[in-house]
């Protein structure tokens, strides 16, 4: 199906997330109860390589743009470095990486995730989490 093994994981608890909530549905025979929970598997595979191929989201704040700026000054990079050192204080490395690769160089969600090692879907609640952590003390600092 081309899924990443992480995203095979996720699948199968999806898949048995939707049998249980659809489990009146369940044919009664043998043999259709494993082609039901296959189509199941199949629906949802599919649904997430096409997520896969049309998620980016970008990261929206004033200090991003500002690093846009054509020609910025010493003094404008020596105060964005300082906001993101303020933003990203006790943030692993690899963190850190995740969420560069994500919001600044525009690194597709599901190869961070193979990179890694993780699910997408936990690759994408770690850098929602970032996220606001790093809205939060950005918006600290230059308050």
């Amino acid at each position: 199906m081309g899924l990443v093994g992480a995203d095979v994981d996720d699948l199968v608890q999806q898949t048995f997330i939707v049998a249980q909530n659809r489990w009146i549905e369940c044919p009664l025979e043998y043999g259709r109860q494993r082609k039901w929970l296959r189509g199941i598997a199949w629906r949802l595979g599919m649904n997430l390589l096409r997520r896969n191929r049309h998620h980016h989201e970008l990261f929206e704040g004033e200090v991003l743009s500002s690093l846009a700026a054509t020609d910025p000054s010493a003094e404008d990079r020596a105060n964005v470095r300082q906001v993101f050192a303020a933003a990203f204080a006790g943030v692993t490395a690899e963190d850190r990486q995740m969420f560069f690769g994500y919001f600044c160089d525009e690194v597709p969600l599901s190869e961070i995730a193979a990179r890694h090692g993780l699910a997408r879907s936990t690759a994408w609640s770690r850098l929602q989490k970032l996220k606001r952590e790093a809205a939060e003390r950005m918006a600290l600092f230059m308050a």
